[in-house]
């Protein structure tokens, strides 16, 4: 199970910022630095604002941002009005407008792969991959490169593209792009659990946790650590998983706002066969994570499970 919505929005802090409200009137503000991916709406908002405000901005500038309106439609599932922006966008795509265009491909292959339409969706990344290599636009091909191991169904294609973007990271002097390491240590390692791959797994997250403690990523580090305590679970190392998620809990002072801790504690408690606390962890789980519309769209079943047992005796 990958990691979902809000996790993954952490794991890609190193490679954009939350929004800053003073700035959303200044026309020369770097618009990528708005971006929050947990409030898709609010980020329109702020996007249209910037764009009703830089009709001196060049066509490029322009584009570019009207793809990242886009975006906060397709992370809604409102896929009809996102391609429908992108259409507007392609009508104005010249040889001086790269970086829309590249930006254009990602996001209308993002807007197809959540619809669950994969090959349209590589088909996209692909060319903005090869576009963005083309004119050395190392955050757009890294982010293609990453974006094709996801929609990729075959899972010896999935690790090599990771390969590729790790290379790239690594070879890259941008240490936004160099960023990007930890995320492929974290997307491999989730698709070898899918695969029930759990060692080699465990050892992904591991370098994923190691990443981020030398690049001093403390929100990161938590994450591969929890993914960590997850895998532990699944190789029967329940005392080390159960050490793990109590630590990440402590050090939030006992609040968990992702609701993840709080399922790992009640799957775990589950299998001590401590049905209280387990019951009791299921339940701030479900509270939190019922709100999660993107889980509630994908993995109903999932929530339904924790609100069985957050309510069995």
């Amino acid at each position: 199970m990958r990691l979902t919505s809000v996790l993954i929005a952490l794991l890609i802090n190193s490679c954009s910022s939350p929004h800053r409200e003073k700035d959303v009137n200044n026309i020369n503000v770097d618009f990528n630095k708005e971006w929050n991916y947990s409030d898709p709406v609010g980020t329109r908002e702020r996007f249209k604002t910037i764009l009703k405000n830089a009709e001196d901005k060049d066509l490029d500038y322009r584009l570019q941002l009207k793809t990242q309106i886009a975006r906060t439609h397709s992370l809604r599932a409102e896929f009809e009005e996102a391609h429908k922006i992108l259409d507007e966008v392609k009508n104005k795509l010249n040889d001086k407008t790269v970086v829309a265009k590249v930006r254009y491909l990602l996001e209308r292959g993002r807007t197809y792969n959540s619809a669950n339409k994969k090959q349209e969706a590589k088909e996209q990344f692909i060319s903005a991959f090869e576009l963005g290599k083309d004119f050395n636009l190392a955050s757009y091909t890294i982010d293609a490169a990453h974006m094709i191991a996801i929609a990729e169904s075959d899972l010896d294609e999935k690790i090599a593209w990771s390969k590729n973007g790790i290379e790239i990271a690594k070879n890259s002097p941008d240490k936004k792009v160099k960023g990007w390491i930890g995320v492929f240590y974290n997307n491999t390692g989730w698709d070898l659990f899918e695969a029930k791959r759990y060692e080699e797994a465990l050892n992904h997250f591991v370098k994923c946790k190691e990443f981020h403690q030398e690049m001093g990523n403390k929100d990161n580090e938590n994450i591969a650590k929890w993914s960590i305590a997850k895998t532990y679970r699944y190789l029967g190392k329940l005392e080390d998983s159960l050490n793990i998620q109590e630590k990440l809990l402590a050090q939030a002072n006992g609040l968990d706002k992702s609701g993840y801790i709080y399922e790992e504690l009640g799957e775990l408690y589950l299998l001590l066969k401590q049905q209280e606390k387990a019951r009791d962890f299921f339940s701030k789980a479900y509270k939190v994570l019922s709100q999660d519309t993107w889980l509630l769209r994908n993995e109903a079943d999932r929530l339904n499970r924790m609100k069985r047992l957050s309510q069995q005796e």
